[in-house]
């Protein structure tokens, strides 16, 4: 088993290696290679979502020899992800070192949240919802964007202010119920023709139904549109 080296005996492992007049002289600044670190991952990253990057602080101790020539770094994924990753820099110049640097990248997402609490079977509308920054680790269980995604949806139970709206915790209000007397409303040209019917089968908002017109007794389908309105186009 390979013994594990300290930071500490990195360090007099990298001070040793250096010739002696470097070390009492001209250093390589550890703030100039955070910043090098951190300039290389902000320009891999896709920008049309939010980021964080936290680049770790390299040991004081360390003392790399000023370096002659442009750092180089590479990320040995090729690949930017969140996370924790290892970034690669290294001297090329007449004193060449190389040392590997840790960052940090968290993306962050903006989720729907509910501003209030609400009763179970409430329906929920815009003015209950705003959008807040979240860390994408925590929203692996499922989130909304943008209100147009749950429009028309009711809550399944009681929720609490704060929350993130999640998938499980909403349900589609059935809009007519089997037996319903519903009003049909024909779409022809530019002419609207209302009658009425009765449903032959329960339904949400979009779903289309079967439903009977009360004068012709003739089924027909059509989408159910608004509360106890089934749209034939």
């Amino acid at each position: 088993m390979k013994k594990k080296c300290s930071p500490l005996s990195f360090v007099l492992l990298i001070s040793l290696l250096l010739p002696s007049q470097l070390i009492a002289g001209d250093h390589h600044s550890l703030q100039s290679i955070k910043t090098a670190v951190h300039q290389f991952v902000d320009a891999k990253i896709n920008h049309y979502q939010h980021y964080t990057i936290k680049v770790r602080n390299l040991d004081s101790r360390l003392k790399l020899a000023k370096c002659s020539l442009p750092l180089e770094l590479d990320n040995n994924n090729k690949t930017i992800k969140t996370g924790i990753i290892s970034i690669n820099v290294s001297c090329k110049g007449d004193h060449r070192w190389s040392l590997h640097n840790s960052v940090q990248i968290t993306l962050y997402k903006y989720a729907l949240t509910l501003n209030q609490a609400l009763k179970r079977h409430t329906l929920i509308l815009k003015q209950h919802t705003t959008l807040e920054k979240y860390s994408s680790n925590k929203l692996r269980q499922g989130y909304f964007t943008d209100y147009q995604q749950i429009k028309g949806q009711q809550t399944q139970r009681t929720l609490k202010a704060g929350i993130v709206l999640q998938p499980t915790h909403l349900t589609q209000p059935k809009l007519v119920k089997k037996g319903d007397q519903v009003s049909i409303i024909a779409h022809a040209a530019q002419v609207k023709i209302q009658m009425y019917g009765e449903a032959l089968k329960s339904g949400y908002l979009g779903q289309q139904i079967s439903v009977r017109n009360l004068n012709s007794k003739k089924v027909i389908k059509g989408t159910i549109t608004a509360v106890g309105v089934v749209s034939i186009y």
